[in-house]
């Protein structure tokens, strides 16, 4: 059976709606002129508006319910995405979480390069990586001929170095105020985490809007130290 819109469902309904409510109108109004001739003119005029009002109010519930997204229309399907990883000791894995997509990425080594490619859906409005590695003293991101790379003092987890490199601009530094600055943090049960990491991980947030339509994928590179 055809699905009907909201928009059509009003085209289709409110005539026969209004005719029916008007019907009622005129028979409870012939009702009070028949029925209620032993009350005054000012009580049986305050009886046919309030029976116009709640009449109105149920033609104003009706519109809001043709307006309202018909029941069992089809969700958003799940994006999916194959994720390729280099490097031994090297998985990731990938979880939804409403708008939120959800990289998880283990590295025995501490490093690797991994590329995640959408099949079929759209990016969701937020990409989370967690790497769970000890450091991180080089990330790098690359989309669409764009690389941001980002680093993590491991002397202080708090100073965090990146910068965006594209055919246009070549390679410039970018402070958290740039369209393009990555989200880092050390998610870790300890109050105060030093690295190296002796449990936890740094979660990268990607931009929201930093992959569009025309990205159909994207890499990554990290490294925990430098040897």
């Amino acid at each position: 059976m055809e699905r009907t819109s909201g928009i059509e469902f009003l085209y289709h309904i409110i005539p026969n709606l209004a005719g029916l409510i008007n019907s009622i109108k005129i028979v409870i109004m012939l009702y009070y002129g028949k029925e209620c001739l032993h009350i005054n003119q000012s009580d049986r005029i305050s009886r046919v508006m309030r029976t116009h009002y709640v009449l109105s109010l149920l033609l104003a519930c009706s519109l809001m319910a043709g307006c309202a997204a018909p029941l069992g229309a089809p969700e958003t399907p799940a994006p999916v995405f194959r994720l390729t990883a280099e490097g031994n000791g090297n998985e990731l894995t990938v979880s939804t979480e409403g708008e939120t997509a959800i990289v998880d990425v283990q590295s025995q080594s501490g490093i690797g390069s991994a590329t995640i490619k959408l099949v079929s859906g759209e990016f969701p409005e937020n990409i989370v990586l967690r790497l769970h590695i000890q450091g991180l003293e080089e990330f790098s991101l690359s989309y669409n001929e764009t690389t941001i790379t980002a680093s993590v003092s491991s002397s202080d987890s708090r100073s965090v170095f990146q910068s965006v490199a594209s055919p246009e601009e070549g390679e410039r530094p970018i402070t958290p105020d740039s369209p393009s600055w990555l989200d880092i943090t050390i998610v870790s049960d300890q109050a105060t985490p030093h690295i190296p990491l002796d449990q936890g991980y740094f979660e990268i947030t990607l931009p929201k809007g930093l992959l569009t339509e025309a990205d159909s994928s994207f890499s990554i590179q990290w490294i925990d130290f430098y040897r």
